[in-house]
């Protein structure tokens, strides 16, 4: 092959690369692109790594529930396998942000207890300016808003700073929701146990203390839109005074237990979420119950009784799980 022929082949060579390389990558843009490349299907592959991956976990901080939480994360840490990525959400309103001092106090669990990420989210606090509930901090009605906050993710699991989980989470994280808005707990049958019913104005109700919220589903059908509806017709003068005072949760509750039928929320057993201001009242565990209460996965330290302010009026038995977590934590101090 003489100087000519070789020079016309290397430039009919390179130009055949071109050609070739051009419809290869072509090809493999419009019918060989993958599918999580596509954008009507990226949330859907991103939900399935989140299920077996990472754990989600948003809670409402502000300075004065700061120690509070950062027991309930450093349960959260004990409490999740250890090959999965954990992120918490923390919320808070934009006039009242967490000082450096506290962030600085989640932040020493990363190397004391296991390594995490925290995303710090400013809530707009006019959006929730005319959501207050008798006696319950307005920040509460923040859990309504959690389908467009969380507009990356397709789930995501709320503690209140006073939740403590004392065994893996997974089992709840993982719980099928097809077809569900939440799953949390039904608390009517206990309310109306030592209520006598009339604070409960529906025939289940949600605690809104821990709840596993379907995004994608809430999202598809515009729950937000009519949880927000919903929470305003509660504090509107529509809403007689007398009916308000029978209501016994918050202005979220409210709103998630009339909006979100029965068959839409997946029920946990009470396992999930113990209420340790029941037995507050010295009548001891409801018997019918003590095999859940015994086998906890979370304790829920609603009502006065907090175990940050002294053991005065919570059981030992519930006492015992708190301390633990607090010892974990650089809030640590001994409390009588």
């Amino acid at each position: 092959m003489n100087r000519n022929n070789f020079k016309n082949f290397v430039g009919l060579f390179a130009i055949l690369t071109v050609v070739f390389s051009s419809i290869f990558w072509t090809y493999k843009y419009f019918f060989g692109r993958p599918s999580h490349l596509d954008s009507s299907s990226v949330k859907t592959i991103d939900s399935r790594e989140d299920s077996t991956k990472r754990v989600d976990v948003f809670y409402f901080v502000d300075d004065s529930s700061a120690l509070s939480t950062c027991v309930s994360v450093a349960s959260v840490l004990k409490n999740v396998s250890k090959d999965r990525k954990i992120n918490f959400h923390f919320i808070h309103l934009d006039d009242n942000k967490m000082s450096q001092e506290n962030i600085s106090k989640f932040e020493s669990l990363k190397t004391s207890i296991r390594d995490f990420n925290i995303n710090y989210i400013s809530f707009d606090s006019s959006r929730i300016s005319g959501f207050d509930n008798q006696h319950w901090h307005k920040s509460i009605s923040v859990k309504l808003f959690v389908p467009s906050l969380f507009s990356n993710l397709q789930k995501v699991l709320w503690l209140d700073h006073d939740v403590i989980l004392t065994k893996g989470i997974d089992e709840l994280y993982d719980r099928d929701l097809t077809g569900k808005y939440i799953a949390a707990i039904d608390m009517s049958r206990y309310f109306n146990k030592y209520y006598g019913g009339h604070n409960c104005n529906s025939p289940y109700w949600i605690n809104a203390g821990i709840g596993l919220y379907n995004l994608q589903e809430l999202r598809k059908d515009n729950i937000e839109e009519k949880l927000i509806n919903c929470a305003k017709t509660y504090n509107s003068k529509n809403l007689l005074k007398k009916e308000k005072g029978k209501m016994l949760g918050g202005i979220e509750e409210y709103a998630l237990t009339n909006v979100i039928k029965k068959e839409k929320a997946l029920l946990l057993p009470y396992r999930y979420g113990v209420m340790c201001f029941f037995d507050n009242f010295g009548t001891g565990h409801f018997k019918s119950e003590e095999k859940e209460i015994k086998n906890n996965v979370a304790l829920h330290f609603c009502g006065p009784c907090k175990p940050w302010k002294g053991k005065s009026g919570i059981l030992p038995y519930y006492y015992e799980f708190w301390d633990y977590y607090f010892k974990l934590t650089p809030y640590y101090k001994h409390i009588d």
